[in-house]
């Protein structure tokens, strides 16, 4: 119970005695009353709505994630019947829910979708009804601003994604760095740096740590609230053996405090920044290194040279050589024969 008259005043007057009408093609309805449901935009709206729905029910071998009206069911087994199952069951137990507490489900948004690596079942979808409607089977279902996918690669979502919303869940992934190319396109238009601009003078010039050094931090921070918050949804959670390397979650990288990641972020970028690789050589040196490997591509120029002009210049030389041994005379004249 809340013991402050003055919030339960505000509370009430956020809730009762609102209309509203809608408008369609210039034409409006008249003004009705709002019985239920909470003002769109209000900042205390998203607070009421998950102290009222704080009483969800839980489910035997299915986790729930909730955020906002967003809710999302998880479950685990070798077998799609299975699955199939204990999802039925806990949306009818859902059902049984929303009714009671004048709340209406939407079937028609829901999206099922299995995530595993047997390539064998890749086209099976799980066959899943609720309220007498079935379940649209998405292979790349959209959930908060991250497309999923069978694999869990984030294959789908590095292709259109172009922020890095949600880095530390796919940061890790293989296809991480076709986000990369975006991002530095943005940069050089904010910054108006040219394509040849090499990337650590790009983002020195923007003051703006590269994308891959934001998403590490990003990670970190994240592991440091999975390992201390009592409400992060994955707190004291047991991660299963890891299958595959490709697949890394961020609970793999090094743990930093929120207050210190402008520090820890600040000294990836320098190490990263120092870094001797031919990407962030001077252009003085890329120059240098371009042309010795063109050198050594197309080897010794005297080395490269036919076999018939080897033959010609070596004939020429020998003629030149015989004519310098070989005296030349000229016709007698009154003072006698004389070399030239």
């Amino acid at each position: 119970m809340i013991k402050n008259k003055k919030i339960v005043s505000i509370i009430q007057t956020l809730l009762e005695n609102r209309r509203f009408f809608v408008e369609m093609d210039g034409r409006k309805s008249r003004w009705r009353l709002q019985k239920n449901g909470l003002p769109q935009g209000s900042v205390l709206a998203p607070t009421l709505f998950n102290i009222y729905t704080n009483d969800q029910p839980e489910f035997d071998r299915t986790r729930r994630f909730i955020y906002a009206d967003d809710l999302c069911l998880a479950t685990q087994s070798t077998s799609f019947n299975a699955i199939e199952t204990r999802l039925t069951d806990a949306l009818s137990s859902l059902t049984n829910y929303y009714t009671e507490n004048s709340l209406n489900a939407n079937p028609s948004k829901t999206q099922v979708c299995a995530f595993h690596l047997n390539n064998h079942q890749a086209n099976t979808k799980l066959e899943i009804i609720w309220n007498d409607q079935p379940l649209k089977y998405d292979e790349h279902p959209f959930y908060l601003e991250v497309t999923l996918d069978r694999t869990l690669s984030f294959s789908q979502h590095a292709m259109k994604g172009k922020t890095e919303y949600s880095s530390a869940v796919w940061a890790r992934s293989c296809h991480a760095k076709k986000v990369d190319a975006e991002l530095n396109n943005a940069c050089r238009i904010v910054t108006g740096q040219l394509r040849p601009t090499t990337l650590p003078l790009l983002y020195r010039t923007a003051g703006i740590a590269p994308p891959d050094i934001r998403r590490q931090t990003h990670g970190s921070t994240e592991k440091h609230k999975q390992e201390t918050d009592l409400r992060h949804p994955l707190f004291d959670h047991s991660y299963p053996r890891a299958r595959l390397k490709s697949r890394k979650s961020f609970r793999t990288v090094e743990s930093v405090q929120p207050d210190q990641a402008a520090s820890h972020r600040l000294e990836l970028w320098n190490t990263w920044d120092n870094t001797t690789n031919e990407a962030i050589q001077s252009p003085k040196r890329t120059t240098s290194v371009r042309k010795r490997t063109a050198e050594k591509r197309l080897g010794d120029p005297q080395q490269s040279k036919s076999k018939s002009w080897k033959d010609s210049q070596h004939t020429a030389q020998m003629e030149t050589e015989t004519q310098q041994r070989v005296p030349m005379w000229q016709p007698e004249s009154n003072n006698g024969p004389h070399p030239i």
